[in-house]
């Protein structure tokens, strides 16, 4: 039997699944055009189909269709897209060359400097939820999803307070050295974070991932505490320039940077993205051909 939802969109199959809802291809009925569908029944998805709005049609951010409810269930329906940033690392043999990487590198940027320019931090920033696009003209254009977990970090001008305590959120993998601290998460974070995807894009792996990427614990067992401080004593001793040979000087650069960030510092995006520009210069790449 097909599903329709909204009254016109036929859902096909479910292609993913999070934390907090599950993620379908369908086809409108009316113009056949292929879309991606999230469903779930909590509040988390209306306050991402209103950041959503925020963004309008902001460069690598996919537009949103359509919002409702169907039953008891929230529907979300945005632009298909194509393969995550961990698919592709997969599809080139577990790894991405460094011209690659720092080409993705400056978009990961230019994304995240768009979602802080509207005063909200994305709380989540891992290769996931980054994907491509599915066309022949956006193919080489990576977009940011998934703002489940995202929040303002300025209301009317003002910076929120920094609190301390806090149960870490985000993906344990990729969060900062602050916010495992149990700090309030802040741009400077988000940006942390993309330090620790270049690593994982060039190398294939972190340090202190053993198998899967870790999701942030879903309650406080032991076990779960347990895992994630062992993350985070692996990442705050590692001596980030010893994980590999063939990490450039310039993404430690980049991740010592923004450890050093103030709590509602701006960071330099320009100063970040250049980091990746000189090194792309110096190495004698050519932008043709990204992937």
């Amino acid at each position: 039997m097909t599903v329709t939802i909204g009254g016109k969109y036929e859902i096909i199959k479910q292609i993913g699944e999070g934390m907090y809802g599950k993620i379908f291809l369908a086809k409108n009925k009316i113009t056949l055009v292929e879309v991606a569908i999230k469903i779930d029944s909590t509040i988390l998805l209306k306050n991402e189909a209103r950041i959503y709005n925020l963004f309008g049609n902001s460069p690598g951010i996919p537009k949103m269709r359509a919002f409702g409810k169907e039953g008891e269930y929230n529907y979300m329906v945005v632009d298909k897209l194509g393969l995550s940033l961990v698919d592709l690392k997969d599809n080139c043999g577990g790894a991405i060359s460094l011209q690659t990487t720092i080409l993705i590198g400056q978009q990961l940027i230019k994304r995240i400097e768009t979602v802080h320019a509207k005063h909200i931090i994305h709380r989540d920033v891992k290769p996931e939820n980054f994907l491509l696009g599915d066309t022949e003209k956006t193919n080489n254009v990576v977009y940011v999803i998934d703002f489940g977990l995202s929040k303002l970090y300025s209301i009317q001008g003002q910076h929120v307070d920094m609190l301390d305590g806090r149960t870490p959120i985000g993906t344990l993998d990729f969060i900062s050295l602050n916010v495992h601290n149990g700090l309030t998460p802040s741009r400077r974070d988000d940006v942390e974070s993309i330090g620790y995807i270049l690593i994982y894009l060039l190398t294939g792996n972190l340090p202190w991932i053993e198998n899967e990427p870790a999701e942030t614990p879903s309650s406080n067992s032991n076990q779960k505490d347990s895992v994630e401080r062992k993350i985070y004593e692996i990442k705050k001793s590692c001596m980030l320039w010893n994980i590999d040979k063939v990490i450039p000087s310039e993404f430690i650069t980049f991740i010592l940077y923004c450890r050093n960030l103030e709590y509602d510092e701006t960071p330099d995006y320009t100063y970040l993205s250049n980091l990746l520009k000189n090194l792309f210069s110096m190495k004698k790449f050519s932008i043709e051909n990204l992937l």
